[in-house]
């Protein structure tokens, strides 16, 4: 099976550490079901900021768990903070219309908007 490769999700303007979840969604770009293979979450935070991370991905309809990682950033450098999910000879079918949605939140006293984000790369063949 051919992979195609896409940077599925993101917050335009960064992750506001305000403790809220911040929610976004990719659908199915196809006309037929896809084959998620592989996902890869990335968290960054700017220099010097101190915050506690999290995001989760799901499928919706379902809420099936797809992904999830979670991070405290205390100090600099922290090191890369990714989480891969390969599902090797499996995959999990998203069909016409259904989506991937990404929950984050981070939580701080010092961090302005902005100074977070969390990206989502989805690989899926049909």
């Amino acid at each position: 099976m051919e992979l195609t490769s896409v940077l599925a999700l993101q917050f335009p303007n960064g992750i506001v550490a305000d403790g809220q979840q911040h929610i976004v969604e990719w659908t199915n770009p196809e006309t037929c079901t896809i084959k998620i293979k592989k996902t890869l979450i990335w968290c960054g935070m700017s220099k010097g900021q101190i915050s506690d991370f999290g995001a989760h991905l799901v499928t919706i309809p379902g809420g099936l768990y797809v992904s999830v990682v979670g991070w405290d950033h205390y100090c600099d450098p922290t090191g890369l903070h990714q989480f891969v999910n390969d599902f090797h000879g499996d995959h999990m079918s998203l069909k016409v219309g259904e989506k991937l949605r990404l929950i984050a939140f981070a939580t701080s006293e010092n961090v302005p908007p902005g100074n977070g984000g969390v990206v989502v790369w989805v690989w899926y063949g049909k």
